[in-house]
């Protein structure tokens, strides 16, 4: 089309042989406003040109054949001289609900940057946390009002430690205890000297002491505290062992017949 053009006596010598090119900045003023800039090469003239678009409104200048100069005569002088053109219009958008068009610039991508070499890797730190040392205590063993027999350790200050983390007792109590019934939680427990079973009366005998639960069996039950014999003890027994504490007893013993 536009190589056609150069026998015309006006585009004599200023063809470009069919070679044209054009481009465009359009450049964002506001979220209603944009500017533009165009400029072409048609094969024949230069043209240039700028607009401004506000909210559905655009306002335009363009010069047309920058490159002509105007000839000394001739029917061709008005072909071969540089115009200027001005432009206004309206963008409707009845479909957008607005009346104008608004317009719009495209987010300009921005390019992936690689950086070679690549960045060290974070460093990470790996810390080992050591427990503290368990409370000592020398191992003993519990025999409780159940008959059962438990393993703890006591501490040189009297502390009972339980559990495999070695908690001292008295740091878990009323939350956990021990195992059966005993007198020291009982009423009658220090005010009754005596303890009434088997039809004979038995008193207290020796101080509090430790027994194994190999060593005693239960017999009997005096106001809801289990009573233990001897292991093997013929009946009616004359001792009696009485869980005062974990691990505490009492012994109580019965006048002998006739005595």
């Amino acid at each position: 089309m536009f190589q056609s053009g150069g026998h015309l006596p006006f585009y004599s010598g200023a063809d470009s042989d069919g070679w044209f090119f054009g481009s465009s900045l359009h450049v964002g003023l506001t979220n209603d406003a944009a500017l533009s800039f165009l400029g072409e090469y048609n094969g024949f003239d230069v043209n240039l040109g700028a607009q401004v678009d506000v909210g559905g409104l655009r306002i335009g200048a363009h010069v047309l054949g920058v490159n002509q100069t105007e000839p000394l005569g001739g029917y061709s002088s008005e072909y071969r001289r540089p115009k200027l053109g001005v432009l206004v219009s309206l963008a409707a958008c009845p479909s957008g609900g607005t009346v104008l068009c608004k317009p719009t610039v495209a987010q300009r991508q921005l390019p992936r940057v690689v950086q070679l070499p690549a960045p060290p890797p974070d460093t990470v730190v790996v810390a080992r946390e050591v427990p503290p040392p368990l409370p000592t205590g020398t191992p003993a063993l519990v025999c409780l009002s159940t008959g059962d027999e438990i393993g703890v350790r006591v501490t040189a200050e009297g502390d009972t430690l339980v559990g495999p983390g070695r908690v001292p007792l008295d740091q878990l109590r009323p939350g956990m205890g021990f195992a059966g019934a005993y007198a020291a939680d009982t009423e009658w427990y220090g005010t009754d000297a005596t303890v009434a079973f088997d039809a004979r009366r038995y008193e207290p005998w020796e101080g509090l002491r430790r027994l194994r639960c190999g060593a005693i069996e239960r017999v009997g039950e005096y106001r809801g505290v289990p009573l233990f014999a001897p292991r093997g003890a013929e009946m009616p027994t004359r001792v009696l062992y009485v869980p005062v504490r974990p691990g505490l007893w009492q012994g109580y013993r019965a006048e002998a017949p006739g005595g």
